[in-house]
């Protein structure tokens, strides 16, 4: 197909390869303008690097590694996550995990943004692959509408994949609590070292496993607007927050979380992140404030991503949703570029004569302050 997107799906042992075959049909079947290539050779053998397979790799444009227990030290996939990394950008090279945590994943591999094989991260990996298509990518509404029809079917094929090879133990060395906790603290006093003194706000929320916890303090540090490290804790406050959210959190609150730690992202320049954050909380926003939250920070990043066309039509039914709006986007610094644009003022300009002299609905801040009782008690 001209003009599409070639995928390099690496994979070694059974189990990998399984995953990779189901991987190779689903994207296709999602993100159309996606060509998908899995070898039928297993690199465990040491043959599989022949003239096809380095050809693949010059003209790929994306690289998935199917990773399992058992082949995260294989050789020759660890060639390949190589090759594929000096050809591609990081946003294009993507570890798919099963039966593996990222705690797991040594370098080379942890240097990755690794997903899960279940529906969030494969709805993560395809959106990815979709913005990755450039002008040819699906609309928003039509991708996250494929991806539900597609979803089921792909997820009772991993089902089918057993959870280690028949007859085998796992050949992995599992990593002890002791290196996780070592490269966690070498991070924490890397964050320790550039913040320094600070410590009232940036204390960790130690001796709690309480997402709101982590949620609060994450909202007070993005609203310091400190710049760079307390973005940076801000966001590992976020993160805290959702990994200890609980399965039963309403869908509006879920995208509350992911909107805000996109949001975040936005601020901090990591675009493809960000946009993968931002659509999981469009697709749970229920009420007007996250549906509208959520836009915002998509127009956001089309814009500092160049997409102007894309901003402006976010921005377009932003507005539309509510006129109050257009004061914040028209004084926003994210949509600076967008200025001299005649389609960004002719909306501005009906936008401001439809709001006259009204505030929006609930005008806040990016990150607004935390209420006064625990955000999961307005809905007991």
């Amino acid at each position: 197909m001209a003009d599409s997107l070639e995928i390099f799906i690496s994979w070694s042992g059974q189990r990998s390869k399984s995953l990779a075959i189901q991987l190779r049909d689903w994207l296709k079947a999602v993100v159309q303008r996606s060509d998908p290539w899995v070898s039928e050779r297993d690199i465990d053998a040491g043959q599989r690097w022949n003239e096809q397979i380095s050809a693949r790799l010059k003209s790929t444009n994306f690289g998935v590694i199917c990773l399992t227990p058992e082949n995260l030290s294989a050789p020759w996939l660890l060639f390949e996550a190589g090759a594929l990394a000096k050809a591609l950008d990081a946003a294009r090279l993507v570890p798919v995990l099963l039966g593996v945590r990222k705690a797991d994943l040594t370098f080379p591999l942890a240097q990755f943004q690794a997903v899960e094989a279940d529906r969030e991260g494969l709805f993560a990996l395809a959106s990815a692959v979709n913005r990755a298509t450039g002008d040819h990518r699906l609309p928003e509404n039509v991708f996250v509408n494929i991806f539900e029809g597609q979803w089921a079917q792909l997820e009772t094929a991993l089902q089918v994949i057993p959870l280690r090879p028949l007859g085998q133990h796992s050949s992995r060395r599992q990593r002890s609590d002791r290196e996780v906790l070592e490269d966690i603290l070498d991070g924490l006093r890397a964050v320790q070292r550039k913040v320094g003194g600070r410590a009232s706000l940036k204390s960790d929320a130690t001796d709690t496993a309480n997402w709101e916890d982590y949620y609060i303090r994450a909202v007070n540090l993005a609203n310091t607007r400190e710049g760079h490290e307390t973005d940076v804790e801000a966001l590992r406050a976020y993160s805290e927050a959702i990994a200890l959210s609980p399965a039963e959190l309403p869908e509006n609150d879920r995208s509350r979380l992911y909107a805000y730690r996109g949001a975040i992202l936005k601020r901090l320049g990591r675009l493809e992140e960000a946009q993968q954050d931002l659509l999981l909380a469009q697709k749970w926003a229920r009420e007007e404030r996250e549906i509208n939250d959520v836009l915002y920070n998509l127009a956001g990043v089309a814009a500092l991503g160049g997409r102007r066309a894309e901003a402006i039509s976010l921005l377009r039914r932003l507005v539309l949703r509510d006129a109050g709006w257009v004061s914040i986007v028209a004084e926003s610094r994210y949509f600076k570029d967008l200025q001299s644009d005649p389609d960004f003022r002719q909306f501005i300009g009906k936008g401001r004569a439809t709001a006259e002299t009204t505030a929006p609905k609930e005008q806040t801040r990016l990150h607004p302050s935390p209420p006064a009782s625990p955000p999961s008690a307005r809905h007991r």
